[in-house]
């Protein structure tokens, strides 16, 4: 675990990134050794790793699997924490990413759902003081049957939601709204 540690801050990471990256891999060893383990810690979307793949794809270091989220006792987490160069200023542009697969009965159902997880991790990273922009995870036939229509559009219109739309076969992001 200290090896880990020192590794991520060597990187340059902060001190609590690093222990997130040493929790994270203590997770994925519970998840194969201890499948009971499963049924204490949330499931993953079935596009989840799908999106990280895109991502990494697109140039994202995926720097948080999952990305945790505290207010007061409430320990929740958001599916991804990523990162990345922008050259021109040398600066790092990062994100929180929650993955949606809209596979519900409902369409409508879905949205509604996956809309007020999504506000409530923007309000939470905002009371951290987390400066990272939180985007919607969702596929492309997602995207074109629910974000289309009008009840899509006003989501949008008004800037309600941030997406990344991706193409789940090529594992490629398809577009960010907004660019």
């Amino acid at each position: 675990m200290t090896v880990v540690i020192k590794y991520c801050l060597a990187l340059g990471w902060d001190v609590p990134e690093a222990y997130l990256v040493v929790a994270t891999t203590i997770t994925n060893i519970y998840w194969q050794q201890f499948p009971l383990f499963r049924f204490f810690v949330p499931a993953k979307d079935i596009y989840h790793d799908t999106v990280k793949r895109a991502l990494q794809n697109d140039g994202w270091i995926v720097t948080h699997d999952p990305f945790p989220l505290q207010i007061g006792k409430k320990r929740l987490s958001a599916d991804l924490g990523a990162e990345r160069l922008i050259s021109a200023e040398k600066e790092l542009q990062k994100i929180v990413v929650e993955v949606k697969s809209f596979v519900g009965q409902s369409d409508v159902k879905d949205l509604e759902q996956a809309l007020g997880q999504y506000v409530l991790y923007r309000h939470i990273l905002n009371e951290m003081g987390v400066e990272r922009s939180l985007y919607l995870a969702v596929s492309q036939p997602t995207f074109n049957s629910v974000f289309t229509i009008e009840l899509g559009q006003v989501l949008l219109k008004n800037q309600v939601v941030k997406l990344i739309i991706f193409d789940d076969e090529s594992e490629a992001i398809v577009q960010w709204i907004p660019d």
